[in-house]
């Protein structure tokens, strides 16, 4: 029988067993239990030599910069990552931004992630403005993507909690939002020179609308 190992698992210069899938299929069953039976053995005592390690990639400090992240992070199809808070920013009521990755040379730029980064960078996409400019304010969804939808590459898309118009909600801080957020046009993006916010629809809550929206869309 031909052995496999997993290098990956290693004490006292010992290497696991493991049962390839394309191998198990010639293997008669005796020989099939015994080499399922070694890589159990083994694993049991045997554990990785990689530890998983954390990195802090922002944290987040005073406006303007964002706080309080509420909702989960998501990523382009480069590794960045992007993401709301609920409060900071330039207004204090909130921010989109965005995590950019160490992006291999090559990689195409998408403001303000450039390719050939050496390490992660923290920008702020988006500053809410609230009632005053009849825009959102803190939100609390996930952001998705919209892909290349109608031609807009890497449009984002999520709900506010609050702003939009005052309505009978929200203790006067608005009724919540659902807007968009256009990459730059030279990424391909429905913005322009830089992001750009627009507020796909204001909620007016009261007997026939919905009112401060927690959830994102889809």
């Amino acid at each position: 029988m031909k052995t496999t190992f997993d290098p990956r698992y290693r004490r006292s210069g010992v290497a696991v067993p493991v049962c390839r899938a394309g191998e198990m299929a010639t293997f008669r069953s005796l020989t099939l239990l015994a080499c399922l039976t070694m890589a159990v053995l083994a694993l049991t005592f045997l554990t990785p030599t990689a530890a998983a390690v954390d990195l802090v990639l922002h944290s987040f400090a005073a406006p303007p910069d964002g706080n309080n992240p509420y909702a989960a992070l998501v990523s382009d199809k480069f590794g960045n990552l992007c993401g709301t808070t609920m409060s900071g920013g330039t207004k204090n009521l909130g921010t989109v931004f965005v995590e950019c990755a160490p992006l291999a040379s090559g990689s195409p730029d998408i403001e303000p992630c450039v390719a050939g980064a050496r390490a992660w960078e923290s920008h702020v996409l988006y500053n809410f403005e609230g009632l005053a400019a009849d825009d959102g304010s803190m939100p609390t969804s996930t952001l998705i993507f919209g892909g290349d939808y109608a031609g807009r590459a890497f449009t984002l898309y999520a709900t506010t909690y609050f702003g939009g118009v005052g309505g009978n909600c929200g203790g006067g801080e608005g009724c919540g939002t659902v807007f968009e957020l256009c990459a730059p046009a030279a990424a391909g993006g429905c913005g322009g020179a830089d992001w750009k916010e627009n507020v796909l629809y204001r909620f007016v809550g009261g007997s026939f609308d919905g009112a401060n929206p927690t959830a994102g869309v889809i």
